[in-house]
């Protein structure tokens, strides 16, 4: 199975003391927090749509989700989606509708139970 390509998002301390210079709040935080360490995905549609993926279910389920499609239809790019065969484009379609069900279903569930 291949795996999402990540990298480290790289800044030095030019970028940081600006932030610090133009936000007093924001340069406090940086002092207290230090230097964080976010990977991010390059390519932008593998990172649309893990980030589409992500907003719907937890962290767990997305990792479990995301490393099966990737098992079925390889590295998620643009140009392999657009080689998907019509039965595997289906299933695609099909899986995503059902994380936007889920995502609405929950929704649902929890205004309900906060309007009561």
């Amino acid at each position: 199975m291949k795996t999402v390509k990540t990298k480290y998002f790289d800044y030095g301390d030019k970028e940081v003391e600006y932030l610090k210079k133009v936000d007093k709040v924001l340069g406090d935080a940086i002092e207290r927090i230090g230097r964080v360490e976010r990977i991010i995905i390059p390519d932008l549609f593998t990172a649309l749509i893990y980030a589409i993926i992500g907003q719907l279910i937890s962290v767990k389920a997305v990792d479990t989700v995301w490393n099966r499609m990737q098992e079925r239809f390889n590295e998620i790019t643009s140009r392999n989606i657009s080689k998907l065969s019509a039965d595997d484009y289906r299933i695609l379609l099909d899986l995503l509708d059902i994380l936007f069900s889920l995502h609405t279903s929950n929704n649902r569930f929890c205004f309900f139970i906060h309007t009561k």
